[in-house]
C-alpha cells in the first residue's frame, strides 16, 4: 500500500468527518423535542460511532486472520470464530432493534389514529344530542 499520500488525505477525512458529524449533532440539537432528547440523540450518535469503529477494527482482524498464509494455530482459529460471530451478532442486532423501532412508531401512530378517531365520535355524538334536543324543543314548540 502507498502511504505517500496518507498524511495529506488523513487529516482532510478527519477534519471532514469532524465537520459532518457537528453538523449532524447540531441539526439533530435543533430539532429535538427537548433537552432530553437531545442529550439522547447525541449519546445514540456516539455510541453507534464506538460500535463502527469496534466492528471495523474486528473486521479487520477477520480479514487479516483468513488471508494469512500462515499455518493456521488455535488462536487464529479462535480469532476467526470470535470475529465472525460479532460481526453477526451486530448484523442481528442491528435489524432486530430497526423491527422494535418500527413497531414501536407503527403503536404511536396507531395510538395517534385511535385517539383522533374517539375525538371524532364524540364530537358527532355531541352534534346528535344538540341536533336531537334541538329537534325536540321545535316538536314541544309546535313544530311539525
Amino acid at each position: 500500500m502507498d502511504t505517500s499520500l496518507l498524511p495529506y488525505i488523513l487529516p482532510i477525512a478527519v477534519a471532514t468527518g469532524g465537520i459532518a458529524l457537528t453538523s449532524y449533532i447540531n441539526i439533530k440539537i435543533k430539532f429535538a423535542q427537548n433537552e432530553g432528547d437531545a442529550f439522547l440523540t447525541i449519546r445514540a450518535t456516539f455510541l453507534n460511532i464506538i460500535r463502527v469503529v469496534i466492528n471495523l477494527w474486528v473486521a479487520y482482524f477477520l480479514f487479516k486472520e483468513v488471508i494469512s498464509h500462515e499455518p493456521p494455530t488455535r488462536l487464529s482459529i479462535l480469532l476467526i470464530v470470535f470475529c465472525s460471530f460479532s460481526l453477526f451478532w451486530w448484523l442481528i442486532s442491528g435489524i432486530f432493534f430497526r423491527i422494535i423501532e418500527i413497531i414501536s412508531s407503527l403503536q404511536a401512530t396507531q395510538s395517534a389514529h385511535l385517539d383522533m378517531f374517539e375525538m371524532y365520535i364524540k364530537k358527532q355524538v355531541e352534534i346528535d344530542e344538540k341536533a336531537k334536543t334541538h329537534h325536540s324543543s321545535e316538536t314541544a314548540n309546535g313544530a311539525p
